[in-house]
C-alpha cells in the first residue's frame, strides 16, 4: 500500500473519528454514578443555595415568613441539596460551602434520560410537601422530556456509527471503495453528533432562560456549563473533520491493489525477445547445396 495514503488516513480521518468517539462518550458518562471523575461534565446547573423564598407549597406558612436563613435550614432538614447538575445520562447533587461546589452524589437515570427537577426534589422531601414549578417552566418540561431523550439517542447513535467508521476505515488502506463506504458512514455519525449537540445546547439554553425568568425571584438560578458545550461541539467538529478527510482519501494516494495491477500490466506489455542463435560465418559463405545451373 502507498505510504503516503497510509499516513493520510491515520493522521487525519482516523484520528478525527477517534477524538469524536472519545468526547461523545465523555458527554454520555458525564454526571453519572459510573463516572465519578466526570462530575464537571453537565449541561445545566440548578443552584438553590441562595434561596430567599420557596416554591415548596406550605413551607412559607410553616416558617412564618422568617428570614431566608431559616428557610435554608428547613430545606436542609428536608433533604434538598444546594445544587443539581443535569447531564446527558444522569445528574449530580451536592452542597455549596464558601462558594465551592461539592458534588458528592451522582445518579444514573432511566435511559433514555431526561432531567425531571420536580420529581427529583419531591422524591427527597417528606410526604405531603410538594415542589411546584411555575406553569411556563412546567409546560416547557414537556418539550424538554422529548428533546432530551432524542438527544441521548443521537449521542448513542453517534458513538456506535463512529465506532463502525473506525472498523470500516481499517480496510480503506487497500481499497478506495472502502474509503467511499467509510465516508458515508462517517457522515451519518457526524449528523448524529451534530443533532445531539444542537438539541442539548438549544433545550438547556431555553430551559435556563424560562427557569430564570420564573424562578429567579425565589433566589434559585439556572446556568449553562461552558465546559460541556465546548466538549460536545469539539466532538462535532472532529466528526466533521474526519468526514471531510475520509472523502479526500477516496481520491488521494495509491492502494496496494492499484500498484499490483500496474505491475501486471507492465509485465503483459513487455515485448518478448527470444534467443536467436547466429549462423556460423562459414555456413553463410558456403551454402550446403550449391546452386544448379
Amino acid at each position: 500500500m502507498g505510504l503516503g495514503r497510509s499516513c493520510l488516513i491515520l493522521t487525519f480521518p482516523m484520528l478525527g473519528t477517534v477524538v469524536a468517539v472519545a468526547l461523545t462518550i465523555v458527554m454520555l458518562l458525564g454526571s453519572t454514578k459510573q463516572a465519578p471523575g466526570l462530575k464537571d461534565v453537565y449541561y445545566m446547573r440548578i443552584d438553590v443555595s441562595n434561596i430567599t423564598d420557596t416554591p415548596i407549597e406550605g413551607l412559607n406558612d410553616a416558617t412564618g415568613g422568617f428570614a431566608s436563613q431559616v428557610i435554608n435550614d428547613v430545606i436542609d432538614q428536608l433533604g434538598i441539596s444546594d445544587v443539581y447538575d443535569a447531564g446527558v445520562s444522569g445528574y449530580c447533587e451536592g452542597e455549596v460551602k464558601d462558594g465551592d461546589y461539592k458534588l458528592d452524589k451522582c445518579h444514573t437515570g432511566d435511559l433514555p434520560y431526561w432531567f425531571d427537577l420536580q420529581t427529583i426534589i419531591e422524591s427527597q422531601i417528606k410526604a405531603g410537601i410538594k415542589f411546584k414549578l411555575p406553569d411556563d417552566v412546567k409546560d416547557y418540561e414537556k418539550i424538554l422530556k422529548t428533546a432530551s431523550k432524542a438527544m441521548w439517542v443521537c449521542y448513542v447513535i453517534g458513538v456506535v456509527v463512529c465506532g463502525l467508521t473506525i472498523f470500516i476505515g481499517l480496510f480503506s488502506f487497500h481499497s478506495r471503495i472502502a474509503s467511499f463506504c467509510t465516508a458515508l458512514v462517517s457522515f451519518v455519525g457526524f449528523l448524529a453528533i451534530m443533532v445531539a449537540s444542537a438539541l442539548g445546547t438549544g433545550i438547556y439554553k431555553t430551559y435556563s432562560h424560562y427557569f430564570n425568568e420564573e424562578v429567579n425571584k425565589y433566589g434559585i438560578k439556572a446556568s449553562l456549563n461552558s465546559k460541556a458545550l465546548a466538549i460536545t461541539w469539539v466532538a462535532t467538529a472532529a466528526a466533521l473533520w474526519a468526514t471531510v478527510w475520509w472523502v479526500i482519501s477516496i481520491c488521494c494516494g495509491h492502494t496496494a491493489r492499484r500498484n499490483r495491477i500496474r505491475g501486471s500490466d507492465y509485465e503483459e506489455k513487455e515485448p518478448f525477445i527470444g534467443y536467436v542463435p547466429h549462423e556460423p560465418h562459414y555456413a553463410q559463405s558456403h551454402p550446403a547445396h550449391p546452386p544448379h545451373y
